[in-house]
C-alpha cells in the first residue's frame, strides 16, 4: 500500500512541478534512481541477510530519512479547483489505455529475470549465489544507464518508436538467455535486457503525464501505477503453465517471439497516420 501511494505521488508531482524538456529529463533521472535504489539495497540486503534474516527489514528505517526531507522541500502543487460536473466529462485520450496495458504486458514479461534466471544459471553450473545476484544487478545497472539517457533518446524518436527499440533490445537478449550455455553470454543478456527495459519506462510515465488532463492526471497515473504491479503480480501466475509444457530456455525463446513481436508493432504503428497523430 506505501509503494503503491509513493510511486502514484512521485509521478504525479514530476508532472506538476516541471514541463517541457525539463520534464522529459527529470522522468529519466527518476527511473535511473529507482534502478540504483535496487542495486544498493538489494546488495545491502544480501549483506545483512548473512547476519541474521530479520536484519534486512532495518532498511525500511531509511525512510525515516527521506520524511523529514520530502517536508522540508517538496512544495503542495497548486489546487485546480473543478466542479462535480466536469469532472465527469474530463477524460484522457483513449490511447492511454494502451500504455497501461503495455505496462503489464512489460513486467509480465520482464519479471522472468528476477525469477527465472537463478534456475537457468544453476543449470548451465553456476552455483555461486554472488555470481547470480551479479548477473541480475546488471539488468538493474543498465536499465539506470538507458534512464539517465532517456531524455537525449526522447529528442531523437518518438513514444512509438521508443517502444520499438525498448521491446527489440529485450528480445534480443531474451534470445540470448535462451541460447546460452556460459554465464558471459547471460550478463550480456541481461545488460541487453536492461537497457530495453529502462527506456521504455520513463517513456510510459512520460506520455501518461503528457496525456493525462491536469484536473485528473493523479487519477490516471494512480490507473497506470496498477497495471505497474499487477503485471508483477500476474507473471508468475502466466508462465508457471507454460513452465510446465516447456523447458525454460524454450519459455525465453518464446518471451522473446512475443517480444520481437510488439517491437514490430510499434514499429508499423509508428509509421501510420494513426501513430504519428497520437504520438504527437
Amino acid at each position: 500500500m506505501s509503494v503503491g501511494m509513493s510511486m502514484t505521488i512521485v509521478i504525479t508531482l514530476i508532472a506538476d512541478y516541471f514541463n517541457g524538456q525539463e520534464r522529459q529529463k527529470f522522468v529519466g533521472i527518476q527511473i535511473a534512481f529507482m534502478s540504483l535504489g535496487g542495486i544498493l539495497f538489494i546488495g545491502l540486503g544480501g549483506v545483512l541477510a548473512d547476519i541474521g534474516w530479520r536484519y534486512p527489514f532495518l532498511i525500511y528505517l531509511f525512510s525515516l530519512l527521506v520524511l523529514p526531507l520530502s517536508m522540508m522541500f517538496l512544495e503542495e502543487p497548486e489546487l485546480i479547483q473543478k466542479r462535480n460536473d466536469e469532472a465527469a466529462n474530463i477524460k484522457a485520450p483513449s490511447i492511454i489505455w494502451m500504455l497501461f496495458f503495455n505496462t503489464m504486458m512489460m513486467w509480465i514479461i520482464f519479471f522472468l529475470i528476477p525469477v527465472q534466471i537463478p534456475f537457468h544459471l544453476k543449470a548451465i553450473g553456476i552455483e555461486k549465489n554472488a555470481l547470480i545476484g551479479a548477473a541480475i544487478a546488471m539488468s538493474t545497472a543498465f536499465s539506470a544507464i538507458s534512464s539517465f539517457s532517456y531524455s537525449k533518446l526522447k529528442g531523437r524518436f518518438s513514444f512509438l518508436a521508443i517502444f520499438s527499440i525498448g521491446y527489440l533490445l529485450m528480445a534480443v537478449g531474451f534470445i540470448c538467455i535462451s541460447v546460452s550455455n556460459s554465464y558471459t553470454l547471460v550478463v550480456i543478456a541481461m545488460m541487453l535486457s536492461g537497457l530495453g527495459m529502462g527506456m521504455m519506462i520513463p517513456n510510459t510515465n512520460m506520455w501518461v503525464m503528457k496525456i493525462a488532463p491536469p484536473e485528473i492526471r493523479g487519477k490516471e497515473i494512480g490507473k497506470l501505477t496498477t497495471f505497474w504491479f499487477l503485471g508483477q503480480f500476474l507473471s508468475p501466475i502466466i508462465i508457471f503453465p507454460v513452465l510446465s509444457v516447456l523447458p525454460l530456455s524454450s519459455t525465453f525463446m518464446v518471451a522473446a517471439g512475443l517480444l520481437l513481436a510488439i517491437s514490430c508493432t510499434f514499429l508499423v504503428f509508428n509509421f501510420s497516420k494513426t501513430g504519428k497523430l497520437v504520438a504527437q
